[in-house]
């Protein structure tokens, strides 16, 4: 309990306190992304009234019904930029019984609604309903794309290069299609999930949680720096005592902290998006949980990430506990762990999924604390037989590092001493070191100051440092580009611009082309149920579907632009170039 008291102290609850203010801020910040609390305010509001409404639809109604009233507002923006011209026709057609050219759709309740909104407003507005169109069509598609998933593997189990039941393709396959069976029957619907989706991915409040924690760990190694290591060291009994109480402390603080952080930032969520109501939903209604494959709802995601969370933080802050043992100084453990967590983080960044070294950004703690992107992603590893998912990897990983920083930490606790013994190394050192000052003191006094300056003071780490650091962003500058980007970007320069026709017509191709064999591919699907063609042949078609199907998605990213162009075009007239 002394223990205890010593360490949460006043200090560290107005730390805690200040951290809590500075992590809901910088949600806040990220949400608002930079207009404002009155547009965000708005723009929930707008959100929570278009789930309402179309929400009492069926989802084919809701989808021809937000369609339509896009398009009514498409046409009244394009009319409303005429200005007086529209008006002048109008009157004109009043007075001489003609009909206009200009034509706006029959007025809907949302297009009146729109029409009494401001020229800001209404941009928001409109992004809201295309936001709603999407989640709309996802929600159409979804139980297609899950039993797409459960077809893909029972076709693929009979190909012959996949029917290899010792292999990790044939594995994975089986298990792909037994994981997804869990969530084939999950009914997604309409609802209000801004909030659910923009918390779990806020990723700062475990950098928050691990801040803290460090300044406790460090609290807790007082003893190494005040002298008072060799009264602890004494209680030969109260040693393990000790290093059990420790912790139990940072156990607790771990689960506490990032539960104050955790919630405090979900509370904020809900207080900025609303939509509480949503909780209950299935998290697959969320459209980045597309092949999250366990029936769940968003509130039950929202405590089970909580729960990997807390897992996560403890870990790290158990094992960095340990580094702080194994270290006599605490500064040098602190220094050791910047060092490593330099190096996570320039790993993390730097190297590549393809690379050979891709283990070493898979196994990261930059990447452990995505916890959210790890264990909503359906990925699996192994070998031969052996399949397991990546959220599994990373649970066994997180309880091998605390069983082994736990044995670490309390054996040193108990074990190590005080003072140290010179070992032969150390007796070399010193003769070494004391050899060095003979000389030294020979040395004129410019030298002795350029040494106090640079070794005494360490001034040329913190030289090194900035060069390492400069180094860094100098070549952090420097993109690295794939083939398939060169191509696009030749593609760009070449066919590019205000005229990007040759590009649609590459477009038009390839989609025209992967289309055709998609319906070729359920022709020869109905006819090898019927018995018309062998699995050969099946096989043969359903392959050549995938080669249009990548020749498609290479050009995918030029279809969006052209999508994003013809829309910039519909709303603004402003004609926009086609360009990487």
């Amino acid at each position: 309990m002394n223990e205890f008291r010593r360490l949460i102290n006043r200090k560290v609850v107005i730390g805690f306190i200040a951290l809590l203010v500075i992590n809901v801020s910088l949600y806040v910040y990220q949400q608002t992304k930079g207009a404002g609390l009155k547009e965000l305010r708005f723009e929930t509001v707008q959100r929570q009234r278009c789930v309402d409404y179309y929400g009492d639809y069926d989802i084919e109604a809701a989808i021809n019904a937000v369609n339509s009233d896009i398009e009514g507002i498409l046409s009244y923006r394009k009319a409303d930029k005429q200005g007086t011209v529209v008006e002048s026709e109008v009157q004109a057609d009043a007075e001489t019984g003609e009909e206009s050219d200009v034509q706006i759709g029959a007025e809907t309740e949302v297009l009146e609604k729109y029409k009494a909104l401001s020229e800001r407003e209404q941009l928001l507005f409109l992004t809201v309903l295309r936001d709603i169109e999407s989640q709309l069509e996802y929600i159409k598609k979804y139980p297609e794309d899950m039993k797409q998933i459960q077809t893909n593997a029972q076709q693929l189990m009979t190909f012959s290069i996949f029917s290899d039941k010792n292999s990790f393709t044939y594995n994975n396959i089986v298990k792909t299609g037994k994981d997804f069976e869990k969530v084939a029957d999950v009914s997604l619907y309409l609802v209000n999930n801004k909030a659910a989706g923009s918390f779990v991915n806020y990723y700062y409040t475990f950098y928050f949680a691990l801040i803290m924690m460090v300044f406790i760990i460090y609290g807790l190694s007082g003893e190494r720096d005040n002298g008072m290591w060799g009264i602890v060291h004494s209680a030969g009994s109260g040693r393990l005592r000790l290093a059990l109480h420790r912790l139990f402390i940072i156990a607790g603080s771990g689960v506490v902290i990032t539960a104050g952080l955790y919630f405090t930032t979900f509370a904020a969520a809900l207080l900025l998006y609303g939509g509480a109501g949503a909780l209950n939903a299935p998290v697959q209604s969320i459209q980045a949980f597309e092949r999250f494959a366990m029936p769940m709802s968003q509130i039950g995601f929202v405590l089970y990430n909580y729960e990997y969370s807390v897992l996560a933080v403890v870990v790290l802050s158990v094992a960095l506990w340990a580094v702080f043992v194994v270290n006599r100084k605490r500064n040098h453990a602190l220094i050791l762990t910047g060092v490593v967590v330099g190096l996570e983080v320039l790993m993390y960044y730097r190297i590549g999924l393809h690379s050979i070294y891709s283990a070493f950004k898979q196994i990261n703690i930059v990447r452990l604390m995505k916890v959210n992107a790890v264990i909503s992603t359906y990925a699996n590893r192994g070998r031969g037989s052996f399949v397991i998912s990546e959220s599994a990897i990373m649970f066994w990983a997180l309880m091998v590092i605390l069983v082994v920083s736990v044995a670490v930490a309390v054996m040193g606790t108990v074990l190590m001493r005080p003072s140290q013994g010179k070992n032969v190394l150390t007796r070399l050192t010193d003769k070494l070191y004391a050899g060095y000052q003979h000389i030294f003191a020979n040395v004129p006094v410019v030298f002795k100051e350029l040494h106090k300056l640079l070794v005494t003071s360490r001034g040329f780490t913190v030289i090194v440092v900035l060069l390492l650091v400069v180094m860094y962003f100098i070549s952090y500058g420097k993109m690295a580009f794939s083939d398939n980007s060169r191509e696009r970007d030749r593609i760009y320069l070449e066919k590019g611009g205000a005229d990007y026709s040759q590009i649609s017509a590459l477009i038009d191709e390839r989609r025209a082309d992967y289309m055709q064999a998609v319906e070729k591919s359920m022709e020869a699907s109905e006819q090898y149920g019927n018995g018309e063609i062998g699995i050969d042949e099946l096989s043969q078609i359903n392959s050549t579907v995938s080669i249009y199907a990548s020749r498609y998605a290479a050009v995918r990213e030029f279809e969006q632009k052209r999508e994003y162009l013809d829309t910039l075009k519909e709303e603004t007239g402003i004609d926009g170039y086609m360009m990487s």
